[in-house]
Formats: structure tokens, C-alpha cells, sequence
């Protein structure tokens, strides 16, 4: 397999999920995680779809398992990545060849795809040109980020991330009411959660007491 990887990972926030790990199977787990970390990659279908298997040992009950809450994200979001999944993960149950994308939707599908796949800098400059309200909340970020967000360590609390992803919802993703179809995406409101967690640290800074 081609294990070359694109520049981030997909990313599909875990909102989304609706999942509660302690139900599934260790194969269903596995096999939902390793086929989510290759479908924003360069792999084939093809090559994704047998990786899914593989980590499911070739247990097809697991395999459907998984699916089922493939289809939860895709009927919550529809994007590149969960139409993607969708198709890998049915046709790991099937055993069968992957379906080529809608042929309607992939054009978008592909203007999802280049976002993501964008430094996350650019990508920011490429949706602020479109909403310039994108371009102010970015601003305020870091305006906080230097000023007592930063001091008094505001960006390390998971509320304080949870109120931040509410805010983004509101300029960008399937909650938005946004006009432009890419400021509807969740991939998009995704990559804007990110930039921030870039920046702010948000991600990997320990929480304060």
C-alpha cells in the first residue's frame, strides 16, 4: 500500500461521532479508526478499503459495526471525507469494488479536499476572503491569544474549546448560515477549529486547576 500521507490527516470533528467506545468490539474500533486515519490520505480506495478489513482481522460483523456509525456521520455531514468513508467502509463489507464518487458532488468534494489538505495560514486567507466575519473572529483569536486569554491560561480549559467551537458553528459548517457552499462544510469549520488550536496551543497545553 502507498503510505504516503497528505499534508493533515481528515479531519472530522469528534461532535460528530455520536459514539460511545465502551460498546464496540476492539476489530469494529480498529477498523473504524485505521480506515478514518487513510481517508483523507493519497491511498486508493481500494487500498483503504483492504486496510479496514485488515484491521478488522476480516471480521465482516465488526466491519458492519463500524459502517453503522459511518453512516451516522455521514447522514449528520455529508462531505469528501464522510462520502468516502461511506463508500470504503460499504465496500469492505461487501468485499466488493469501491464506487466512484457521485460524479454531482465531486467537484465540491474536491474543493473540500484542497482546503484541508492547504497550510492551515492559507487555508485562514482563502476563507477570509470569502467571509470577511471569518476574518474577524480569526483576528480576535489572536488578539486573545496574546492579550489574558494567554496569561491567565483560558485557552487550556475544554469548556473554554467547547465555547469556541459553538462560536466557529456559527461563521462556518452545517450549522452556519452561511450562503457560499464551502463556508457550509463541517470540513471547513473543521479546518478553522484547527488553525485555532495551531495557534492558541489549545490542543496540546495541559488544562490549569
Amino acid at each position: 500500500m502507498d503510505r504516503e500521507r497528505a499534508n493533515t490527516s481528515v479531519i472530522i470533528p469528534v461532535r460528530l461521532f455520536g459514539i460511545e467506545l465502551s460498546r464496540w468490539s476492539q476489530s469494529a474500533e480498529s477498523a473504524f479508526f485505521r480506515g478514518m486515519d487513510l481517508v483523507g490520505t493519497d491511498c486508493s480506495d481500494e487500498d483503504v478499503r483492504d486496510a479496514v478489513i485488515d484491521a478488522a482481522g476480516g471480521n465482516t460483523s465488526a466491519i458492519e459495526e463500524a459502517l453503522t456509525h459511518v453512516q451516522d456521520m455521514w447522514r449528520e455531514s455529508q462531505s469528501y471525507a464522510t462520502d468516502r468513508a461511506l463508500r470504503v467502509f460499504t465496500a469492505a463489507v461487501q468485499r466488493s469494488p469501491v464506487p466512484p464518487v457521485d460524479s454531482a458532488h465531486a467537484e465540491f468534494y474536491e474543493r473540500e479536499r484542497r482546503l484541508e489538505r492547504l497550510p492551515r495560514d492559507v487555508a485562514i486567507a482563502e476563507l477570509s476572503e470569502l467571509s470577511p466575519a471569518i476574518k474577524r473572529y480569526c483576528d480576535d483569536v489572536l488578539r486573545k491569544k496574546r492579550g489574558r486569554y494567554r496569561k491567565f491560561g483560558l485557552w487550556r480549559s475544554a469548556r473554554v474549546e467547547l465555547r469556541i467551537e459553538k462560536e466557529v458553528d456559527g461563521l462556518v459548517g452545517p450549522e452556519s448560515d452561511a450562503h457560499e457552499p464551502l463556508l457550509r462544510s463541517s470540513i471547513t469549520a473543521g479546518v478553522v477549529m484547527s488553525w485555532i488550536r495551531d495557534v492558541t496551543e489549545l490542543a496540546t497545553a495541559r488544562t490549569d486547576d
